[in-house]
């Protein structure tokens, strides 16, 4: 007797793909094996029914640490400068304090040589759902404010996914200092050309100051 159809909308005939490292494509089929089920299964259990947890973050975020980490490297460049418009003075106290702040990540965020990245995740696994399941893991990802990918890459390797809450005035801190790093890498290339710093960069260095200052109230 031939085999019922399946009902359209129980097909699995949607394809989420995944870029993965080994490493990472190697952790979800143990957890798989652990489960005591196909990768297949496996996956869409997890990216339906898996634990999103919610944690406040007590630590300044990474976005932020590699914000002033970069604000960081103009000014140094341009303290080796010859100065024409007196900014060697705002620059110091500038640069110890992001000195800090960039130790402070350094504890933090040490292990982050050692992290994946997307240059190292060069393999695919593919995950075959149905169109309904597609829609709730959509919605599932962009609910925990991922990327689908991220989100099916975290929860199929750590078998959950962790979304960080942060005080809404450190993405607004975050936005102004990349904006006005923005504007100080722009000054910083101007002085390179032109073998000396200038009067351009002191308003820009007297923002970053300001919003430098700000930073221990994270």
């Amino acid at each position: 007797m031939p085999r019922p159809a399946q009902a359209a909308e129980s097909r699995h005939n949607v394809r989420i793909s995944i870029r993965v490292a080994a490493a990472e494509a190697a952790a979800m089929d143990a957890r798989a094996r652990a489960a005591g089920t196909t990768f297949a299964d496996y996956a869409r259990d997890r990216l339906i029914r898996g634990t999103v947890e919610q944690r406040r973050s007590r630590q300044i975020p990474r976005g932020l640490w590699n914000e002033v980490r970069n604000i960081g490297v103009n000014l140094k460049q341009l303290l080796a400068l010859p100065d024409e418009a007196g900014i060697h003075p705002r620059v110091r106290p500038v640069l110890s304090r992001i000195q800090d702040i960039v130790e402070l990540g350094i504890d933090q965020f040490g292990e982050s040589s050692d992290e994946t990245t997307d240059w190292d995740r060069g393999l695919i696994r593919y995950v075959r759902v149905s169109a309904d399941q597609r829609a709730v893991i959509d919605a599932l990802a962009a609910r925990a404010g991922k990327t689908l990918s991220d989100y099916a890459r975290e929860m199929l390797v750590q078998g959950r996914v962790i979304v960080w809450q942060i005080d809404a005035q450190v993405f607004r801190r975050l936005g102004a200092l990349h904006a006005a790093g923005q504007r100080l890498n722009d000054k910083t290339h101007a002085a390179n050309a032109r073998g000396a710093t200038g009067a351009g960069a002191a308003a820009v260095i007297d923002e970053i100051a300001a919003l430098i200052d700000a930073i221990p109230e994270v």
